[in-house]
């Protein structure tokens, strides 16, 4: 990996939270980093309506893992696409030269 490899983990961490909805909240991350991949397994806790699942504070603890790449990041569970939000973040971190190594090595 050419860009993903060069996030520290604080940054990873900002966009772990990144990836949430605005009503949730952070709980943990763990970082593991491997040669074609970094792994982000965390919790987080979620508003839940169902009293059998909610917590006193009305919330629920979930699982929330991603897999990133240089060019792709892949929601391992509950969240949707959020390949547009790691590009954006990427391209503000990296500038061009990330933008035209995804656009000519896609």
């Amino acid at each position: 990996m050419k860009w993903a490899s060069k996030l520290t983990d604080e940054e990873l961490t900002e966009l772990y939270k990144l990836f949430m909805c605005n009503d949730d909240k952070f709980v943990d991350l763990n970082i593991t980093r491997y040669d074609d991949d970094i792994f982000l397994e965390g919790h987080i806790r979620i508003p839940e309506s169902d009293e059998d699942y909610a917590d006193e504070d009305g919330m629920c603890e979930v699982d929330e893992d991603y897999v990133v790449t240089d060019f792709y990041a892949k929601a391992r569970y509950h969240s949707g696409n959020v390949n547009k939000e790691y590009r954006s973040y990427m391209y503000k971190k990296f500038g061009y030269k990330y933008a035209k190594d995804y656009l000519f090595s896609c």
